[in-house]
């Protein structure tokens, strides 16, 4: 039996940064902001696209309370705010299919992000979920530099808490990295124990690029998942995925746990599920030729 989870990401274009920064997909012809029209019709996405999870970036204040009147009937949206601006990043998630176990936030100077974990009722599977939106553009200093802004929340996602008496199946990294280079250095940290599902799908049209991304740490695979949007919604566009856990039937809280040992994930570009490689494949062909050299040459010896 397994588990499926879906996940998306999205930066949905502050107002506010949609005026200052002239983006035209923010904007109405009197290049005033457009989110009377332009609200409604994201809502409509998020509630059509039935995403199981979604991590927001450039969420503030006011726009988290209009996502929240009018997702309330199926979402819970926990919000973090970054710490030097008015916007910050959100995570929803499906209050009938999760229960909602620990929430941290970590904002700092140069990014901001913040995880929750999440209990899946039917398969009683604990995800972690981290949204962020980290800095692009050069570094001004070590605060602002993409690869310790990278390795900072990796080493607080990893953590596990003194007081966290469950074990997790699955750590999920999704948001703005303003990075589409996967060999940056920004990456780093990721790559070792992370992956994504392979999707090329260009994030920020108008740059004609990928710089949100989805990372997952798991037993299970991914499969890259396709969500119908609107052209316009925001500069960017949203990214999802499809995660399948092997049910590991661990309640909250059991008596003994150990956190994830780290396998990479399992991935593949189709919709096709596919089977985890079995580990013990190469040992036993192995084995087997060794046994037939072994025979052979126990007949040569008895024959001399």
């Amino acid at each position: 039996m397994t588990c499926e989870v879906t996940i998306g990401t999205f930066n949905i274009l502050d107002p506010v940064f949609a005026e200052r920064h002239k983006q035209p997909q923010g904007l109405n012809s009197q290049g005033r902001s457009n989110w009377d029209s332009r609200g409604p019709r994201l809502i409509t996405c998020i509630k059509n696209s039935n995403l199981d999870v979604i991590c927001l970036q450039e969420v503030s204040e006011v726009s988290k309370k209009y996502f929240e009147k009018f997702t309330q009937d199926t979402y819970v949206i926990l919000w973090s705010k970054h710490q030097s601006r008015h916007d910050g990043v959100a995570i929803l998630y499906k209050k009938d299919k999760f229960k909602h176990i620990a929430f941290k936030k970590f904002p700092s100077e140069g990014l901001c992000a913040s995880y929750v974990d999440l209990q899946e009722k039917a398969s009683k599977s604990v995800i972690r979920v981290a949204s962020c939106h980290l800095l692009g553009g050069p570094a001004k200093g070590p605060v602002h530099s993409g690869k310790i802004q990278v390795d900072k929340y990796v080493s607080e996602v990893e953590k596990q808490e003194s007081s966290q008496s469950y074990t997790l199946e699955a750590k999920i990294f999704a948001g703005d990295f303003n990075e589409a280079n996967l060999q940056s250095e920004k990456f780093q940290a990721l790559k070792g124990y992370y992956a994504t599902d392979g999707s090329s799908m260009i994030t920020e049209p108008d740059k004609n690029r990928k710089i949100d991304w989805i990372w997952v740490n798991s037993r299970g695979f991914l499969n890259q998942l396709k969500v119908v949007q609107e052209d316009n919604l925001s500069d960017h566009r949203l990214l999802a995925t499809k995660l399948t856990l092997p049910i590991q039937n661990s309640d909250v809280p059991p008596n003994q746990s150990q956190p994830t040992d780290g396998s990479k994930i399992k991935r593949h570009p189709s919709s096709k599920t596919i089977k985890p490689l079995q580990s013990s494949v190469w040992q036993r062909f192995k084995a087997f030729f060794l046994n037939i050299f072994k025979a052979i040459a126990d007949l040569f010896n008895r024959k001399r």
